[in-house]
């Protein structure tokens, strides 16, 4: 994500113009610059900046499809808790194995709740990475 909106992601939801996803936040309506996309090369192109949130067990694989069309320069960070599933490690070991040693990296963690955070609410959440100025910019757009 390039800057708050307009972002380009990729959710489990139907791509077209939608203010709503009542599957996931019935009665909230989304802000008209989320474009939903179910392609990653959409939703990652010109963006500085991609925020992984899967579950931990979709990790590495998402890592996997994500890393070739990555934005050069582009830093990546994860809201995923956990290890990868089977072998135990922790998630920054995966991204650096995957993304390489060269991209910016941080976990963003909570608590926060989709539903608090679409209606506005007060949430916190902390962000930590090796590169303070990467990790200081994924703060700034949180």
């Amino acid at each position: 994500m390039a800057t708050p909106s307009p972002c380009g992601v990729a959710i489990p939801w139907s791509p077209q113009r939608s203010t709503r996803s009542t599957r996931y936040l019935p009665g909230i309506r989304l802000p008209l610059t989320l474009r939903a996309t179910t392609d990653l090369e959409t939703s990652l192109e010109g963006a500085d900046q991609v925020l992984v949130v899967v579950p931990s067990h979709a990790f590495t694989e998402t890592l996997r499809k994500l890393a070739p069309l990555r934005p050069p320069g582009a830093g990546v960070a994860w809201a995923t808790k956990g290890f990868e599933t089977g072998s135990g490690r922790f998630l920054h070991e995966v991204a650096e194995d995957i993304l390489g040693p060269d991209v910016p990296l941080a976990v963003v963690t909570g608590p926060s709740f989709a539903k608090e955070v679409a209606l506005g609410l007060p949430t916190a959440v902390t962000v930590h990475g090796a590169d303070p100025v990467f990790a200081q910019a994924v703060a700034d757009v949180m």
